[in-house]
């Protein structure tokens, strides 16, 4: 299979690139913002080099993981948000459009907003903030213009290794490993989703031919806090160092919604219950991979 990932230097991009690799894909990856030497550089905002990269390589899947993803960045730059997570996509579905290329384009619970149970892909649509907008508005132009040659793949507070180490856990856990506190939402819910598996799970679902919209979030649902207690314990850190507040005190631009929540049933279906690991397990595995980049403090 020949595998072009577009924004291949971020955490999705980065362990997609390794789980194509490791089944022996023909792949090839861009950079916007942080070079790498064998990808090329690509602003998803360029129609002409949106146009020749999928024309040179000829994909059979263009995986889209470029994009605005910073939430409060989003909602105090809307134009370069929906610039980039709309007009950007747009230039992607076009480049591919008239041929058989299938495009796997990675979404978030933001489309939703507080949900009182679990919703399902079909669900109405409620975002919250810019960035779950443009999420919503990109996921109906991909449904519209590529019917039947789409995965849009739905997920939840990715953590993992990550060169840049921007996500959620990653930061907090830079801030323990120097005794710096770290402040998290104690009224927030979240389905943390670990980064490896996520692509794992990416490439099965491609593998058996499902098609559509896809929940691929990790099997806990706790608060934000919680999430970050239980990584600070799990790598031997000072759990007491991450303290728990209201999300209001937070100090957030963007709105976000406090009980968002994906049913994983459809996933489950398609892959059984161990798709995506437990946060335990996810965290145990990340530390001991990242012993040597993570260390104690002295």
């Amino acid at each position: 299979m020949r595998s072009l990932i577009l924004g291949a230097t971020g955490q999705i991009g980065s362990q997609l690139v390794a789980e194509c690799e490791h089944h022996e894909h023909v792949v090839q990856g861009t950079w916007y913002r942080w070079p790498r030497g064998e990808y090329l550089p690509l602003d998803v905002c360029d129609d002409e080099g949106v146009r020749t990269v999928a024309q040179e390589f000829h994909p059979d899947t263009v995986f889209l993981c470029a994009g605005v993803t910073q939430i409060d960045f989003a909602e105090s730059h809307p134009k370069e948000c929906r610039s980039v997570n709309i007009d950007g996509v747009e230039r992607v579905v076009k480049a591919i459009e008239n041929d058989t290329t299938t495009l796997v384009y990675y979404s978030s619970s933001h489309v939703f907003g507080d949900c009182s149970t679990a919703r399902k892909e079909e669900a109405a649509l409620s975002p919250t903030n810019v960035y779950g907008e443009t999420n919503a508005i990109a996921e109906q132009l991909i449904r519209d213009r590529l019917p039947g040659r789409h995965l849009i793949v739905r997920t939840s507070h990715v953590y993992g290794p990550e060169a840049r180490g921007r996500n959620f856990v990653a930061h907090a856990l830079k801030r323990v490993n120097t005794c710096q506190r770290v402040s998290a939402a104690v009224d927030r819910f979240c389905q943390p989703t670990y980064g490896p598996d996520l692509a794992a799970v990416t490439l099965d679902l491609l593998k058996h031919g499902c098609r559509g919209t896809y929940h691929v979030v990790g099997p806990d649902r706790m608060t934000e806090f919680a999430v970050l207690q239980m990584a600070a314990f799990i790598f031997g850190y000072d759990a007491e160092l991450i303290e728990g507040i209201p999300a209001e005190d937070l100090g957030e631009e963007a709105p976000r919604a406090r009980t968002p929540w994906l049913d994983r049933a459809k996933l489950r279906s398609a892959l059984g219950p161990n798709a995506i690991r437990s946060l335990s397990q996810g965290l145990r595995h990340l530390r001991d991979g990242l012993r040597v980049a993570v260390p104690k403090a002295a």
